[in-house]
């Protein structure tokens, strides 16, 4: 279609059906977005783009269906790794019983050897969970009770300077009279000041004293992290098993020696009872 075409037709007039390919390459749609050339724009799955044009007639812009576009991208990809596994069959039968073994080995063995790392790797990783239950636990109370202060016993306050602190956080009668400064940790500077965090503990209670409950906590959470590597485990392992079987499967359909002597066997007798049929 030609420019004066185009424009003739933009211009132009009756309500048309054009597809989204059509759009794009006669560059209708590009037009009417940028020149201004369109008022107003709806769009519907069912019914596609509606553009309404300055002069009040209305143009539809089908727009394509991906549900169909990715069935058929899933069909032709199925379609070609078919084609290949059929292509593949043919290859080996063409090879000597050798050869072919050789062939499959290439294929599978490097596959094999990056699936079974994956099974020894969560194997280490779960011996070394269990052989680490009292170092996991002794590191989870420190960073609960010690370093991170996220025990639950601690009361947390966000001071945002000195006079935050001293107009606010001072005249707190419950802060002053049952709580326990423990820290205060710069943590990010504002104008004229400093902005930290403060924790606080009950009045006659001692860090020491959250220890046991901290450790109770760590082991639940050991526990609780024990199932998560073992399903990390059988997992690489059913994978690394299902390769190993296919692997086999595809050993075993390559003719040995034995069995095309056979088939030479089997051949020679039918001739010999056709031969001794014709005779009669």
């Amino acid at each position: 279609m030609s420019d004066k075409e185009i424009d003739s037709y933009v211009q132009g007039t009756d309500h048309r059906n054009i597809s989204a390919r059509e759009a794009h390459t006669v560059q209708i749609a590009p037009e009417i977005t940028n020149n201004g050339l369109g008022s107003n724009t709806e769009y519907s799955p069912a019914s596609g783009a509606n553009v309404l044009l300055d002069n009040g007639r209305m143009m539809n812009v089908e727009m394509p269906d991906t549900s169909s576009i990715d069935a058929l991208a899933e069909f032709r990809k199925q379609e070609t790794l078919a084609g290949a596994m059929r292509d593949r069959g043919l290859y080996l039968r063409t090879l000597t019983p050798t050869e072919a073994r050789i062939e499959v080995e290439r294929e599978y063995i490097p596959e094999l050897k990056r699936l079974y790392g994956y099974v020894y790797d969560a194997k280490s990783a779960l011996d070394e969970y269990q052989d680490d239950e009292a170092n996991f636990i002794t590191k989870a109370v420190i960073q609960d009770v010690y370093v991170m202060m996220t025990s639950p016993e601690y009361k947390k306050i966000h001071c945002h300077g000195p006079l935050h602190y001293n107009n606010t956080i001072l005249k707190d009668s419950d802060l002053m009279q049952n709580w326990y400064e423990i820290k205060r940790s710069s943590v990010a500077a504002l104008p004229g000041a400093a902005s930290y965090d403060i924790w606080y503990l009950p009045r006659g209670v001692v860090q020491k004293d959250l220890e046991v409950d901290s450790a109770e906590r760590a082991k639940a959470a050991y526990i609780s992290g024990r199932p998560a590597l073992v399903r990390t485990f059988n997992r690489a392992y059913e994978i690394a098993d299902a390769k190993k079987k296919e692997f086999q499967k595809a050993l075993a359909e390559i003719p040995t020696s034995e069995g095309v002597i056979g088939l030479f066997k089997q051949c020679t007798a039918m001739k010999n009872e056709i031969e001794k049929s014709g005779a009669k």
